[in-house]
């Protein structure tokens, strides 16, 4: 139980990483999380999302929480333009 410390290397990885759970909380760097956002998986739109909740930080868990609710937003968008295209 506590912070759980973890490698994450993409968008799908790190929104189970932050799904929220009542027993332990991600240990991930939220100020560096927009950079590598935009520079590792390219998406500078969701890198700004991410940023604006940095910045209007309320506390570490509620914005482990908003981040993850974006980045599923995003997977569904992902997702959903994906399956269109088929």
């Amino acid at each position: 139980m506590g912070i759980i410390p973890g490698d994450v290397r993409s968008l799908p990885e790190l929104h189970l990483f932050l799904e929220p759970d009542d027993a332990s909380l991600p240990g991930i760097n939220l100020k560096g999380l927009p950079e590598w956002i935009e520079m590792r998986i390219g998406d500078t739109e969701l890198a700004s999302s991410v940023q604006k909740i940095v910045n209007q930080s309320v506390n570490y868990v509620e914005d482990c929480v908003k981040v993850y609710e974006v980045v599923g937003l995003r997977l569904d968008q992902a997702r959903k333009t994906i399956k269109e295209a088929k």
